[in-house]
């Protein structure tokens, strides 16, 4: 892989402290700012060297105690906007980056009934139907 990002001409940093660990699924870039998911797989030291490498950009940490990393529950649905899940654990994740967000951003989020689901984009509901 080093080798392959070396010959497309990419700034490659490497992690030589062995006591951090950074997976690409707790990363979520907004294009202003990183969220950093920590988990079973991302420790606050990952989050620290990511931080001290993206200098330009904050850098905020999200607590992920059920799924298997922060983008199981959120992504970036678009410029400014962040889909997120209706689970317990991503309503939590969400209050907890709208306090730290460094910019405006819409919430798109997704919940599905039996017959039918509702999408939400900043709190107004549309319905429509779907195949189950």
């Amino acid at each position: 892989m080093k080798t392959a990002l070396t010959n497309l001409s990419l700034n490659i940093v490497e992690m030589t402290d062995e006591t951090a660990t950074l997976d690409g699924g707790d990363v979520l870039f907004t294009g202003a700012e990183f969220f950093v998911g920590l988990s079973k797989r991302t420790n606050r030291r990952g989050a620290e060297i990511l931080a001290d490498t993206f200098k330009d950009y904050a850098v905020s940490t999200v607590p992920v105690s059920h799924g298997l990393h922060l983008k199981s529950f959120c992504s970036m649905a678009g410029p400014g906007l962040i889909a997120i899940g209706s689970s317990q654990t991503a309503q939590r994740a969400l209050k907890l980056k709208q306090t730290c967000w460094k910019r405006e951003h819409s919430k798109l989020g997704w919940a599905r009934g039996s017959q039918q689901s509702v999408l939400t984009c900043d709190g107004v509901s549309r319905q429509f139907i779907c195949q189950v």
